[in-house]
């Protein structure tokens, strides 16, 4: 019985966490049908990704209040419940200021989860803490590259509409399964102090860093597809190189975990950084791909042509 628990809260874990980044993922691609649909103006396009992860940040503040009132499974079904609202909705919105308000439920409801699920791990899976929390991140980043290749394919045959609200779909489905799953009956911590991070420089320099690493990801998630497409890509190739960047990720998230040995983690952490700023670097020098590289590259099952 156990292990039937185990499993099947695992198998809600992976489903959550692949409804984490859809929201923002699915609309980079379409940014030129959108701008051609609904008159998207460039503030509107910065504030699609820009505007989820202020709420994520928002909830993560709001953390330990939510989790010492709260169950964890009410917190984590109150949050899919705010996801399902914000990309259903996508199906009947036609003008940009719809678009990016449904950005604020979806951005609370993802950063609910998100600061529910590590708690949620630690509880349920004490021993392989490490290992899951990557499984957990891997299924984060890699449902947002599945929706990045995917939507182009999905606008195609349903329209931009139809693409970005059929990602409510599996949230509707990881709420179901969040309501069916066994979770042992913890009650919510009871209160305490939380200690005064506010006066700790290490806390600013570890909140400045990882800022910083997220604004880059951000700007990857909102802005390559679209760079390409101005270059002379389709909207699917744009999408696919977005989905190829993100399956990078998904194995940096599976891989590092194992790879910690000791209690000093830095050195992991200044090899991934500097494997961003190369990458950035890149961009920033070669954006385009030389010819004669290799002219077909499969990606996700579809094709990306260098021009």
């Amino acid at each position: 019985m156990k292990r039937y628990t185990e499993a099947v809260t695992l198998f809600a874990l992976i489903l959550a966490g692949l409804n984490m980044r859809p929201l923002m993922t699915a609309v980079s691609p379409l940014l030129n049908q959108l701008r051609q649909s609904t008159g998207l103006s460039p503030l509107a396009a910065s504030l699609l990704p820009a505007v989820p992860m202020i709420m994520m940040g928002a909830m993560a503040l709001l953390s330990a209040p939510l989790m010492q009132r709260f169950p964890v499974r009410n917190v984590l079904t109150g949050g899919l419940v705010l996801l399902l609202f914000a990309t259903g909705s996508r199906l009947m919105i036609s003008g940009e200021s719809g678009l990016v308000w449904s950005t604020v439920p979806g951005g609370l409801g993802i950063g609910v989860v998100q600061m529910a699920m590590p708690g949620l791990i630690r509880q349920q899976f004490a021993k392989r803490n490490a290992a899951i929390t990557g499984l957990w991140a891997g299924a984060l980043m890699g449902g947002g590259g599945l929706a990045a290749a995917a939507t182009p394919w999905l606008s195609t045959h349903f329209g931009w509409q139809g693409a970005l609200s059929c990602w409510a779909i599996p949230v509707l489905l990881a709420l179901l399964l969040w309501m069916c799953v066994p979770l042992s009956a913890a009650q919510p911590s009871a209160s305490s102090a939380m200690p005064v991070l506010w006066r700790r420089p290490r806390a600013w320099a570890l909140a400045t860093s990882f800022g910083l690493v997220n604004g880059g990801y951000a700007i990857c998630v909102a802005w390559l597809p679209d760079f390409y497409q101005q270059q002379g890509w389709s909207a699917q190739a744009g999408g696919s190189l977005l989905g190829m960047m993100i399956s990078c990720q998904v194995a940096g998230a599976l891989l590092l975990p194992l790879l910690v040995r000791g209690a000093d983690r830095r050195p992991l952490l200044l090899l991934a950084l500097c494997m961003q700023l190369s990458g950035m670097v890149g961009f920033l020098l070669a954006p385009r791909p030389r010819r004669g590289c290799g002219p077909v590259l499969p990606v996700l099952g579809w094709e990306v042509r260098f021009r």
